[in-house]
């Protein structure tokens, strides 16, 4: 009896549920779009209604006539009867039922974000990362959500993107990533870029004074585009400068400038300087905390007093005329850390950019709550997240850049705009940026969520996907990686945690991090009720495993073997060759290197960067035979010099190169004698001929082997002095030694010369 009435119960509640069910024929769908406005939201609703249910639907705009047969109407940016009609920003409704549905909402892409809200909570699609949809099929449509509603929490949602990078921008776009027209402002560089050229000759009071007394661009700006330190000759040129934060003038003009344009933001964002390159007169030096002597740079991170107290005086100058104004600050680079002791005068009408650098835990709760200390009350968060930690290969970091954005919402922050873009996102990436989207869309939900829902993209296999990224957080980041944050943003210079990842890469991931890891990617493939969609995505997660194995073989096992076996991977795969972040930060992955000594066998040995040093002007060296005399002992010579850049400018940091040897190189052009010990030669190139391989000499060279000339190199072509060259040195070795002895003569007549770029011992069968 029992059972009988629970089957009963069972069979109501699912007619209850069927009942509360739409099914919708897709035979029978018309989208309608009448304004041009949402034609864009009522395409992507008929992609992906096509790619669900296989069926070509119709998209009506403007006038054009409804096709026969066409009943089921779907109306992009219609309200229906009875429906809201006042909106918040992006705030977006979608409704349906047996008949019609509607999908819209505010005028700033309301009806698109109901497409996307219907599309991911009614129909299941996810976009784990560019060009990639996941879209369960169904013919017909049945939807139980039939009903949805979706209110932005922060109407800045910003991640950027490279200008030639439109897939990823579409999916950022997919994933409700949005800069409402409220949020009015630019970098201080496209607002104050050009001030130096237009009022550097009639207002130099406007901008600092630098650092040798004068109001103009600090000596490294003009530098870079002036023969020398002339300001009369710079000015009405281009200049990136700071500001004096005790002008009254600046200011005023500033308010001019806002009275022309007004919008909803007075921008107040400084240009992009260094601290050192900030003013020195002797009222903004004493607004600061560090007290500086005459003569020494400004700290970095450390003038934010003074930049507070040229906010305040703005303040007091617009906002009585003005009181319902917005200023746009920010917390930046010299202005980055907390003042010690000025306060924030005008807080509801400020708002700053927080920019941090220090993205440690600790690093950011300290930023915040010293920012509060001194009265703000409005920020939003622009970090340059995706130039300090984008990484070669996954690292985990997915729940810790949440709990940073937990943070940042607790703090009442009201809005997000993460910079500079990359042209390179691994999929643990896509990962990290998808959490974070949809951390923007609802941060009431937790990490778990969140996981969840990306992972339901590799569904029936998201249970082995998840566990294959949760290796990489489990065991990498949180047990190696996440301790050490501070140290390699240090490590990296500048906080660039993913540079210093990529220069002690050794030290944190180990060979079984990518064997083990890989058995769970092996044990979805594995899966024999994989859609085949889902098998291509989660081929592409395990094609990226192998790269990522290769580069982290070529980064630190430091044999050209396995750099070769990247190059010929990408090679084969139509791969960059060099990807941009490798070649920046100093050719890791040995590609470089290993591209230019594709003619020969490896290994490729590297000779030192110094070499033994002997200036020649009198042009005896050969007359006295210092390649026979000299050979085996030159280190009586005494001079070093490097072999990675020309004798007149070696590069200032190398201690090894003495002050009286560069007094006499600087501007030296004759003859000069280098010499060096050879890397031992291992004993199967005996088989092979053996070549020394310059990378650069200018201008001419005679090489000598333990005594013996080998050959030489002549100038006699216009781009001699920068091409490579080998000469070969089979018949001079003595393999009787454990080192051969070098010797090499360069006579430069013009300009640089020397060696100036590396020599390697490279070998070919005979």
């Amino acid at each position: 009896m029992k059972r009988k009435i629970f089957t009963t119960f069972i069979l109501v509640l699912a007619s209850f549920l069927l009942g509360a069910q739409v099914k919708i024929d897709p035979a029978e769908i018309v989208i309608i779009a009448n304004l041009a406005d949402h034609v864009p939201a009522a395409k992507e609703l008929k992609s992906h209604l096509e790619l669900i249910t296989s069926a070509k639907i119709p998209l009506v705009t403007g006038n054009q006539k409804i096709p026969a047969g066409k009943d089921y109407k779907m109306f992009v940016g219609k309200i229906p009867s009875g429906g809201k009609r006042n909106f918040a920003v992006h705030e977006a409704y979608y409704t349906l039922d047996n008949k019609e549905g509607y999908f819209y909402g505010h005028k700033e892409s309301g009806s698109l974000y109901a497409v996307y809200e219907f599309l991911e909570t009614s129909l299941g699609v996810r976009w784990p990362w560019e060009g990639e949809i996941y879209a369960p099929k169904q013919n017909p449509l049945v939807i139980s959500k039939k009903e949805g509603h979706w209110k932005a929490p922060f109407t800045l949602r910003f991640m950027r993107s490279g200008k030639k990078l439109v897939g990823q921008r579409l999916w950022k776009k997919r994933l409700r990533m949005a800069w409402a027209d409220e949020w009015q402002y630019g970098t201080g560089d496209a607002q104050y870029g050009k001030w130096w050229k237009i009022y550097g000759a009639t207002h130099p009071e406007f901008f600092a004074m630098n650092i040798q007394g004068v109001r103009a661009p600090a000596p490294t700006r003009l530098r870079k585009k002036a023969a020398k330190l002339d300001v009369d000759a710079y000015r009405g040129k281009d200049a990136r400068v700071a500001f004096c934060c005790n002008s009254p003038a600046y200011l005023d003009e500033i308010i001019k400038h806002y009275e022309k344009n007004k919008g909803r933001w007075l921008n107040f964002s400084q240009p992009d300087v260094y601290a050192y390159e900030c003013c020195y007169c002797e009222k903004c030096l004493a607004l600061d905390f560090v007290k500086i002597k005459k003569g020494e740079r400004l700290p970095d991170y450390g003038i934010a007093d003074r930049y507070i107290h040229m906010t305040n005086a703005l303040g007091d100058k617009v906002i009585p005329k003005y009181p319902d104004i917005k200023i746009m600050s920010e917390i930046y680079n010299y202005s980055r850390n907390p003042p010690h002791y000025a306060k924030i005068k005008y807080p509801d009408h400020v708002c700053y950019r927080m920019v941090p650098g220090d993205f440690t835990l600790k690093g950011i709760d300290s930023l915040i709550a010293g920012w509060k200390k001194a009265g703000m009350k409005k920020f939003f968060y622009r970090p340059n997240r995706h130039g300090h930690y984008v990484t070669l290969m996954p690292c985990g970091y997915e729940e810790y850049f949440f709990i940073i954005l937990q943070k940042l919402v607790k703090a009442g922050c009201l809005g997000f705009d993460y910079d500079v873009a990359s042209t390179y996102l691994h999929k643990g990436q896509y990962f990290s940026d998808y959490v974070l989207f949809k951390a923007m869309q609802d941060p009431s939900k937790d990490f778990a969520y969140w996981e969840k829902h990306y992972m339901q993209a590799f569904s029936p296999a998201e249970k082995e996907i998840s566990a294959y990224y949760g290796y990489w957080r489990n065991e990498v980041w949180k047990k190696r990686l996440q301790k050490d944050v501070g140290k390699l943003e240090k490590i990296g210079k500048y906080y660039n945690f993913g540079r210093g990842l990529a220069w002690k890469m050794g030290n944190y991931y180990k060979d079984k991090d990518f064997t083990s890891s890989e058995k769970y990617l092996k044990k979805a493939l594995a899966r024999k009720d994989l859609p085949k969609d889902v098998r291509r995505r989660i081929e592409k997660i395990y094609f990226e495993h192998k790269h990522n194995f290769l580069t982290y073989k070529a980064i630190t096992g430091k044999k050209d073997i396995y750099s070769l076996n990247l190059l010929e991977f990408r090679e084969k795969n139509n791969l960059p060759l060099i990807r941009p972040d490798e070649k920046k930060w100093g050719d890791i992955c040995g590609i470089g290197k290993v591209m230019q000594f594709r003619k020969y066998l490896p290994p490729y040995l590297e000779t030192p960067v110094f070499w033994r040093f002997r200036l020649d002007p009198a042009n005896v060296g050969l007359k006295e035979k210092w390649y026979e005399h000299d050979s085996g002992n030159f280190s009586k010579w005494g001079a070093f010099m490097a072999t990675n850049s020309n004798w007149e400018t070696p590069h200032k940091h190398y201690k090894q190169i003495s002050k009286e040897i560069r007094q006499k190189t600087a501007q030296y052009d004759g003859i000069a004698w280098y010499a060096v010990k050879l890397p031992s030669i291992p004993e199967n190139w005996k088989e092979r001929r053996i070549f020394l391989y310059f990378g650069a000499v200018d201008e001419s060279c005679i090489l000598y082997i333990n005594g013996k000339k080998a050959g030489e190199r002549i100038f006699r072509k216009s781009t001699d002095w920068h091409t490579p060259f080998t000469i070969e040195i089979t018949k001079q070795i003595d393999w009787t030694k454990k080192e051969q002895e070098a010797i090499v003569r360069v006579e430069d007549k013009n300009g640089a010369g020397g060696i100036w770029k590396r020599v390697y011992l490279v070998s070919k069968e005979k």
